[in-house]
């Protein structure tokens, strides 16, 4: 089996802020062309995770990595291969989809002319070319988040980290969005971390990390937590280690 790159990796990870322990002794890696599910209930630790893995925060012991480089003491060079989705920031509702991924190229610097050839592969990819020169705001729920992503991967990162995105989506809609986004991360090689509070559309996922008072209580393949737990649904598999956490 070819041996993927490991893009990002978390060794040891403790972090603090005042008295309260955002994370303790949390490892993990994310390879590239990996979709990888973050779950855990609220403030179980998943926002600590992503500031520090786009550089924001540092931690308090342990590291983390991407592509083999600190990420706080090279950020630039972090963000250059990063896209993040936080909710749907960034998104101009009254301007059309074209111009606000040509806005987005011209953040991250892609030249005109690739910026268009990009744009016009993206559109395609998401089955929004027809609806290109509409307004995002006219775009139905899974149409404006799918912008968003659009927005994040324009200039082809090695990683990108998504949060919130499903919030408001029922679980049909989530499950469509993760297949997209699936299908995205295998074709271009792209790891893709996304954090979320539920669990029923990580089905697709090569990894699902599960969090628990900032500690990891499981880091494998979604089958194997269902064999693990013993339970038939991702999400009653979840709440079961979240339970047994709380127990101890």
């Amino acid at each position: 089996m070819l041996q993927r790159e490991e893009l990002l990796v978390f060794s040891g990870v403790e972090k603090s802020f005042g008295r309260q322990k955002a994370l303790h002794n949390v490892s993990f890696t994310i390879s590239a062309g990996q979709f990888s599910v973050l779950v855990g209930p609220t403030s179980s630790g998943k926002t600590t995770i992503l500031r520090l893995s786009t550089g924001v925060d540092s931690p308090a012991r342990g590291s983390v990595l991407l592509q083999g480089r600190d990420v706080r003491s090279n950020h630039v060079f972090a963000l250059a291969r990063m896209g993040t989705v936080f909710g749907d920031t960034g998104l101009d509702r009254s301007r059309s989809v074209r111009s606000n991924l040509r806005f987005a190229a011209s953040i991250y610097g892609v030249r005109p002319k690739s910026a268009e050839a990009r744009i016009a592969a993206l559109l395609v990819r998401f089955d929004l070319t027809a609806k290109q020169h509409d307004n995002v705001g006219s775009l139905g729920e899974i149409g404006q988040r799918l912008i968003a992503v659009a927005q994040a991967v324009i200039h082809g990162p090695r990683l990108l980290l998504i949060d919130a995105i499903a919030h408001g989506l029922d679980p049909d809609a989530r499950s469509e969005l993760a297949e997209r986004i699936t299908r995205l991360c295998t074709d271009e090689e792209m790891a893709v971390l996304w954090a979320s509070e539920q669990a029923d559309h990580a089905s697709t996922a090569a990894k699902l990390i599960v969090l628990g008072r900032g500690q990891v209580l499981f880091d494998g393949s979604p089958t194997a937590l269902l064999s693990d737990t013993r339970r038939d649904s991702l999400s009653a598999a979840v709440s079961a280690l979240v339970e047994e956490q709380a127990t101890h």
